[in-house]
């Protein structure tokens, strides 16, 4: 989530052209989000699914994306970080990995 950091928020994924997707349609029962800190440096935030998704419902519905496809819920980092079951972070030399694009 690399606009974490910008705006204050978790954006959360739940519906994707009117289907389930993201943290509504996953079968994990833990969810993993990250968050860059720096180049090197990645904050990951641990969720119970369940509790997750039951706490995600109290945000307002947001609407974004591709044509407006993608529903999701911005969660404040401030409640986010209330509801992990752990978080850690996670240094990664991304010379190891080859480039996307």
């Amino acid at each position: 989530d690399a606009a974490a950091s910008s705006t204050g928020n978790l954006c959360m994924e739940f519906l994707y052209k009117g289907k389930p997707s993201g943290i509504a349609s996953t079968k994990a029962y833990k969810w993993l989000h990250l968050r860059p800190l720096s180049k090197s440096e990645l904050l990951v935030y641990e969720f119970d699914v369940g509790i997750l998704r039951e706490f995600a419902k109290q945000f307002p519905t947001r609407y974004g994306g591709d044509e407006q496809h993608s529903a999701f819920k911005l969660i404040p980092l401030s409640e986010a970080e209330k509801m992990t079951s752990d978080n850690f972070t996670l240094k990664v030399d991304w010379s190891q990995f080859q480039p996307y694009w």
